[in-house]
C-alpha cells in the first residue's frame, strides 16, 4: 500500500536538497519577497571545506549554528516561484533583521507567512582578506 507523504518526512528518503537563496552579486537595494513552506529549524553548520560539522572552539564545544527556512520565492532579483532555503548564520546580520522582523510582528515565522527580506548595504571587514558584511532588512506578515 502506497503511503502519501513528504520526503523529509521519510527517513529513507535522503532528504530533500533545496538549493539556498543566494545574494552573490546582487546590488544593494536588491529585495525578495517569501512564502514560508516548512518551520524555520535550527541546524548545525558545516565547514565548507571537507564538510564536517563547525564549531567556534578548537574543543569543539560550541556549534556554530543557522537558523534555516525553507519558502517560495514570489519576487526577486532570481529564482521567482522556485523553492531555497534562506540560511541565517547565528550570529549574522540576516539573523538579527529576521529576529528583529518576527520580533516586530509579535508572531512567530510560520508556514504560510510572508517574510520580505532586502539587501540594504554593505560594511567593510575589519579583516581586508574577507569580503565586506553585508547589511539587511526584514519584515514579517503572520498568515
Amino acid at each position: 500500500m502506497a503511503t502519501n507523504y513528504d520526503s523529509h518526512e521519510d527517513p529513507f528518503s535522503g532528504g530533500v536538497k533545496t538549493a539556498a537563496l543566494s545574494w552573490k552579486d546582487l546590488p544593494i537595494g536588491s529585495a525578495f519577497t517569501l512564502r514560508i513552506v516548512e518551520p524555520p529549524t535550527l541546524v548545525h553548520s558545516r565547514n565548507y571545506d571537507d564538510g564536517t560539522p563547525a564549531y567556534w572552539d578548537t574543543g569543539k564545544t560550541q556549534p556554530k549554528m543557522c537558523a534555516v527556512i525553507t519558502a517560495k520565492v514570489l519576487t526577486g532579483p532570481h529564482s521567482v516561484g522556485e523553492l531555497r532555503g534562506v540560511w541565517a548564520k547565528k550570529p549574522s546580520s540576516l539573523f538579527a533583521a529576521i529576529a528583529a522582523a518576527q520580533a516586530e510582528s509579535g508572531e512567530r515565522l510560520a508556514v504560510g507567512g510572508i517574510l520580505k527580506l532586502k539587501l540594504e548595504g554593505e560594511t567593510k571587514h575589519e579583516n581586508k582578506r574577507f569580503n565586506a558584511n553585508k547589511n539587511y532588512k526584514a519584515t514579517y506578515e503572520a498568515p
